[in-house]
């Protein structure tokens, strides 16, 4: 869920900047394929490329880690939560 939540973040961010997936991905130096893809779900980015995306969006890397963080900590109370049910 991690992946799909991050890119969901890092889309959610780019149309509100107005920004096409190819302009983030030529600020980040990154092949557009594969931003496509972190965007999707399908790929994670390394630190350095999340850096990378996040000053090409103008964002700082908490700007976008902390709200992946908190969906993952969600999860993780549901998934305790499941367990203690059986």
């Amino acid at each position: 869920m991690i992946k799909k939540n991050l890119g969901s973040i890092l889309r959610q961010y780019r149309e509100d900047k107005n920004l096409t997936q190819e302009k983030v991905a030529l600020e980040a130096n990154v092949a557009y394929r594969f931003y496509q893809d972190i965007e999707g779900g399908k790929q994670q980015p390394t630190v350095e490329t999340l850096f990378k995306l996040c000053k090409a969006l103008q964002l700082t890397p908490e700007a976008v880690i902390m709200p992946v963080w908190a969906l993952w900590l969600d999860e993780q109370l549901i998934d305790d939560e499941n367990e203690g049910n059986h």
